[in-house]
């Protein structure tokens, strides 16, 4: 069983789903697998996922029903101890599931450990930190106030 299961929902996403992926696979944390679930994607999505050179890839393609919905296909075929999200065109350094893995480690009664994002400006290259949240503890009351561990929002 690996020790994080890394899903990815991608619809349409021929133009950034090679850098996701690399940005995966060249974690410092390796005992991962890779879930991508096609999400009936009508671009080179699949052709993508199903070259992309990496034993822990898995591929699973379905008709779209949308990002939560292809979320949830992913973790129904995930096997690892914890599972960790990643849009298609989202891209992670290197030590980020490193990292929040040995936080929940050294922290045992966690539940969730969430990183800080990044926002890139396609057409000018330019790096914007998004808005900070400095939540530790019991995080539920300020997750429900200020969801800032969403997937979706980076």
């Amino acid at each position: 069983m690996p020790k994080i299961s890394v899903i990815i929902p991608a619809y349409n996403a021929e133009r950034t789903l090679q850098e996701t992926l690399e940005s995966v696979q060249n974690q410092t944390l390796a005992d991962i697998e890779i879930i991508i679930i096609n999400d009936g994607s009508t671009d080179r999505t699949v052709d993508i996922a199903q070259n992309f050179a990496d034993p822990r890839v898995k591929l699973f393609s379905y008709e779209n029903g949308g990002v939560s919905v292809a979320r949830n296909r992913g973790i129904s075929h995930a096997t690892g101890e914890f599972i960790s999200f990643v849009d298609s065109d989202d891209f992670w350094t290197a030590d980020k599931l490193e990292a929040q893995f040995n936080a929940l480690k050294d922290c045992p009664e966690a539940d969730v450990a969430y990183s800080w994002t990044y926002f890139f400006y396609e057409k000018t290259g330019e790096q914007v930190p998004g808005h900070p949240s400095f939540f530790e503890g019991d995080v539920y009351s300020d997750l429900l106030r200020e969801n800032f561990s969403n997937p979706s929002r980076s």
